[in-house]
C-alpha cells in the first residue's frame, strides 16, 4: 500500500476543518486571543531568517543528540528557499515535493515549541515493533539516522492560523519497508522522554511564555512501500 496520497488527503481534510475563523463568545476569550497573535506575530525565533535557522536546528539536533546521534544536521538553503515559498501560501498541506521528507505544524508560538511537539511523539512509539504509524511519524523524521539536512521556512498566516512552518529532510525519513526503522530510529539513550527544547535566544534571555493553545500538527509523508 502507497501511503503518500492517503497522508496528502488527509492533510487537506484537517485544513478544510479546522480554517474556519473562530467566533470570540466573550470580551476575555477576545484579549487573550489577541495576546496569543501577539506572541506569535513577535516571536524572536520566528523574527530573522538567522534566528530562525539557528532555532530550528538547535532543536533538532537536540533530539537527535538524545537518541544517539553524534552527526548534527545541516542547514539546507535549497530545502529552506523551498520551504520558504511554500509556506508564504499558508496552505496546510504536503507541498508534493519528491524526493524529501517533509513535517509541517501550525499555531506554535516559538520554534522551539514546534520542534519538541515534533519529537514528543516519541512517547507513542511502539518500540517493539518499529515502523511508520501517523501518530509517530513527526517524531521519526526528526531523529532518522540517514538525514543529514535540514531546510525550514516559515509563515504567519494570521490570526486564526498562527506561524505555518514547513521543514523538508534529506535524505528523507520514513522510508517503508518497516525493517528500515530499527537502524534509523534509536532509542534515547540521554534525557528524559518528556523533555522539551525551550527556546531561549543566543544571548540566554529569559524565554516568553507558551501558549495554551492547541497546535495543528500535518501527517506525514511516508516513502516506500509497506510490506506484502
Amino acid at each position: 500500500m502507497h501511503f503518500t496520497t492517503g497522508l496528502l488527503a488527509l492533510a487537506a481534510v484537517l485544513l478544510n476543518a479546522t480554517s474556519a475563523s473562530p467566533v470570540a463568545e466573550s470580551n476575555a476569550e477576545a484579549f487573550e486571543s489577541a495576546a496569543l497573535v501577539e506572541r506569535q506575530s513577535t516571536h524572536p525565533s520566528y523574527a530573522t531568517d538567522a534566528e530562525f535557522q539557528r532555532v530550528m536546528l538547535a532543536a533538532h539536533n537536540y533530539f537527535r543528540f538524545q537518541h544517539n546521534i553524534q552527526t548534527p544536521l545541516i542547514w539546507n538553503p535549497t530545502r529552506a528557499a523551498n520551504s520558504a515559498a511554500y509556506a508564504k501560501q499558508c496552505k496546510f498541506a504536503h507541498t508534493g515535493t519528491q524526493g524529501v521528507g517533509e513535517n509541517l505544524a501550525m499555531g506554535y508560538p516559538d520554534g522551539g515549541a514546534l520542534v519538541s511537539a515534533w519529537a514528543l511523539e516519541r512517547l507513542k512509539y511502539n518500540w517493539a515493533a518499529p515502523g511508520f504509524s501517523s501518530a509517530t511519524g513527526h517524531f521519526t523524521q526528526v531523529v532518522w539516522k540517514k538525514t543529514t539536512t535540514v531546510g525550514c521556512g516559515r509563515a504567519y498566516c494570521g490570526s486564526t492560523k498562527g506561524w505555518l512552518v514547513v521543514c523538508q529532510y534529506t535524505p528523507p525519513g520514513n522510508v517503508l519497508p518497516a525493517s528500515n526503522f530499527t537502524p534509523n530510529v534509536a532509542k534515547q539513550n540521554h534525557g528524559k522522554p518528556t523533555d522539551k527544547y525551550v527556546y531561549a535566544p543566543a544571548a540566554k534571555a529569559k524565554r516568553e511564555a507558551e501558549s495554551d493553545e492547541v497546535p495543528l500538527v500535518a501527517p506525514i509523508k511516508v516513502y516506500g512501500q509497506e510490506d506484502a
